[in-house]
């Protein structure tokens, strides 16, 4: 978290950029055609790493923004920024955290891996996302999303089939 800034505005720090680089080597995309993002700063700085390493173009989808928070600032109720999200994957039907509920940002995304899996079904589709959105989208079961996200390093892959 970046106190006072937009998450969606947020870049990659120089340890960012190295460990993105590295983890994008050390990926196989198997029959990947395109590498897909999301539009903010540090999706689309990690997807550049990946698609070069692959040899693959980038493709930057707003769908696959992560749960929109706007600024997120430290509270005077001491509630922490983890456990906001997790109020958010844990009751996704209630907006009660940032510009959109759970539902809506999974329905969003959602929507852009459909159009994108549409696009050629045969084929791996790599997405650079983010850990709230792909939370709501991969798990169903409250418990596993919640340690889904917590489970998450930066960067990591979640393979879904």
């Amino acid at each position: 978290m970046v106190d006072g800034v937009r998450a969606r505005d947020w870049s990659l720090s120089r340890a960012g950029r190295e460990s993105a680089r590295a983890f994008a080597h050390g990926l196989n995309l198997g029959t990947a055609t395109a590498v897909y993002c999301s539009a903010e700063p540090k999706a689309v700085e990690t997807a550049a790493f990946v698609a070069a390493a692959a040899g693959l173009p980038v493709i930057v989808d707003e769908r696959l923004d992560e749960h929109r928070r706007g600024v997120v600032t430290t509270t005077d109720d001491g509630e922490s920024f983890r456990e906001r999200v997790e109020r958010v994957l844990r009751h996704p039907e209630v907006h009660s955290f940032g510009e959109e509920s759970g539902d809506q940002a999974r329905t969003r995304f959602a929507a852009a891996i459909a159009d994108i899996s549409d696009r050629d079904p045969e084929r791996v589709v790599v997405v650079v996302s983010h850990g709230t959105v792909i939370a709501l989208f991969a798990e169903q079961d409250v418990e596993q999303r919640v340690a889904l996200w917590t489970s998450l390093k930066m960067p990591d892959a979640v393979s879904l089939k």
